[in-house]
């Protein structure tokens, strides 16, 4: 794209551009992307055209190198987004935005088998442009569209608050039933992990009352429902018809990435209501099995630390180390900071009950710094409270002040947190796992 020997061409489905010239044309293609650093690959894919080499004074105002990355990045500056706007009129933008958005879903549906977690970070602030205007646009469709095709990614990656709201409205507006449904059963479970658990329901609830929805649909709603009913209540009697029912339909289906979802969620309630540790075990092994078969890294470490989490409730502390030894080195080489956390607390409750407190101490402490980091705060909140409860262990003082400042800032006060907060025996808390204590963020698959 920046060679000399790129000129530009120019299709005969480029929008009337008027006087706006052909470089000004050229950068209509930009404009649609956030004020951030973009890759010009994308631009060559939202608008189908080369654009000359970028030198001189038009260079100096595109061209970015951003840190730490050996690859070339553009950016309009505000100035000219203004001018841009200006001159172009409301056919041009929507135009511009629909290219966005059919880009956002393309790159979105061609990610591989293990998302990179680096890329969808670098992207999400595009992504949630594609996913701003899709209203106005009157396409809340595609915005749904791409929500489910970023279903992958959301897990790891959590959604915004900006772009849970444009997911609601695009909800709200969209007049296609079926895919409707599918886009409450998916944001049922990203409110949950929001903590907006009252949503969360809600939306769940509205995702299996479509006629329409084919088996594999209808089990991953019911399975969104049980998970986030599970979370918010914990009564098995609600939960393990709905499990059922989409095992029925999930058993012969393509979907392993479903059908391991639903034997670790099986797995977690076997475990917390009927005590049975054993077979919640052989569940989780048959769902790693699942999730090797479909072949996405971040799940196989899903289903590993499941495991590993069983072993440290049963007291098997050093066996819980081992385990987690990989899936923290795995995690890390992923780029999956919220595994990472969750990993280093569970190591730590393993340390404590080893009573190695030092090593206890610097894994809490490493998994608060890398949630924090992370924005993720349920997992902030399970290391914060392990660091509390192992106030036994020699720390700072300073440090303790510190993690209360973090928590008053963070937010953290919400329903699931106020349960953790008031249970009548304190204990480490681990996400996932089988205790009478709220799961953090749970560990089957949306």
């Amino acid at each position: 794209m920046m060679s000399s020997t790129n000129r530009p061409v120019f299709r005969s489905d480029r929008p009337p551009v008027g006087r706006i010239g052909r470089t000004a044309a050229a950068l209509a293609a930009f404009d649609v992307f956030r004020p951030v650093a973009f890759h010009p690959g994308r631009h060559q894919e939202v608008g189908r055209d080369r654009i000359p080499a970028a030198r001189g004074r038009l260079g100096n105002a595109l061209r970015e190198r951003r840190h730490g990355s050996d690859d070339d990045r553009f950016s309009l500056y505000q100035p000219i987004r203004e001018v841009i706007a200006a001159r172009q009129d409301a056919a041009a933008t929507r135009h511009w935005r629909h290219r966005l958005r059919a880009w956002a879903l393309l790159w979105a549906r061609s990610l591989p088998r293990t998302p990179p977690l680096a890329a969808v970070r670098a992207e999400m602030p595009n992504l949630l442009a594609a996913l701003a205007s899709a209203v106005d646009d009157d396409a809340a469709a595609e915005a749904i569209e791409l929500l489910l095709a970023l279903r992958r990614c959301v897990e790891e990656v959590e959604l915004p608050a900006e772009g849970l709201l444009h997911a609601q409205a695009a909800l709200e507006a969209c007049t296609d039933p079926l895919l409707k449904a599918r886009g409450h059963s998916l944001l049922g479970s990203m409110l949950f992990t929001a903590g907006q658990g009252a949503a969360a329901l809600r939306h769940a609830e509205l995702g299996v009352v479509c006629p329409g929805l084919d088996s594999n649909q209808r089990a991953r709603a019911l399975f969104s429902l049980a998970r986030v009913r599970w979370r918010t209540r914990r009564q098995a009697a609600e939960v393990e018809p709905l499990l059922q029912e989409a095992d029925s339909l999930a058993a012969t289906g393509a979907d392993l990435d479903l059908r391991a979802s639903l034997s670790a969620q099986r797995a977690f309630v076997t475990i917390a209501h009927h005590h049975d540790q054993l077979a919640g075990e052989r569940l989780h092994v048959q769902a790693l099995d699942l999730w090797q078969q479909a072949g996405n890294q971040h799940a196989i470490n899903s289903g590993r630390y499941n495991l590993a989490v069983c072993a440290q409730n049963a007291n098997r502390h050093r066996d819980a180390v081992v385990q987690l030894q990989p899936i923290i080195a795995s995690s890390f080489d992923e780029q999956d900071w919220r595994r990472l956390s969750q990993s280093l607390n569970v190591r730590g409750n393993a340390y404590s009950g080893l009573r190695q407190w030092s090593l206890a101490v610097a894994d809490y402490q490493q998994c608060v710094r890398i949630a924090w980091k992370g924005m993720a705060s349920f997992d902030l909140a399970y290391g914060l409270w392990n660091v509390w409860q192992h106030g036994k262990i020699p720390m700072g003082a300073g440090l303790l002040i510190q993690l209360a400042v973090v928590v008053f800032l963070f937010g953290l006060i919400s329903e699931q947190i106020a349960m953790s907060f008031s249970a009548a025996t304190p204990r480490p808390f681990s996400p996932g796992d089988g205790s009478s204590s709220p799961e953090a963020p749970p560990q089957e698959r949306r």
